[in-house]
């Protein structure tokens, strides 16, 4: 091949390699949480009857009641903050809130809260 045809072969496949690797996206990569809050019995009736509030890296609170769960999908993997407010000084859940979850790919995990009042 002469000169002056490998000079402008290269060009040409740089072309035609960005143009293979042109944007292919693929669905992002993401995982399941199913966050479960629990007060025993004697809290329900006595003690903290309204619920609690429950926020995912630290967005919008929503209103969970004090059995109850909510799940959230499409997640990204990594790690995410859990916030459960509104919790009576009478009352303590476990784990303590916040708490940091860790979501994997393709997976659904699940999260509890437990609670007790005195």
């Amino acid at each position: 091949m002469s000169q002056v045809g490998r000079l402008f072969l290269v060009p040409i496949m740089g072309a035609l390699l960005l143009l293979g690797c042109g944007d292919q996206s693929s669905p992002p990569i993401t995982g399941s949480l199913l966050v479960h809050v629990s007060v025993n019995a004697a809290a329900r009736v006595v003690e903290d009857t309204d619920g609690f509030f429950l926020a995912l890296d630290q967005g919008t609170p929503q209103h969970i009641a004090v059995v109850d769960s909510v799940l959230y999908t499409s997640l990204p993997i990594g790690a995410h903050r859990l916030d459960l407010t509104d919790v009576r000084p009478t009352c303590t859940v476990s784990p303590s809130s916040p708490d940091t979850v860790v979501v994997r790919r393709d997976t659904l995990l699940r999260a509890f809260f437990s609670g007790s009042c005195q």
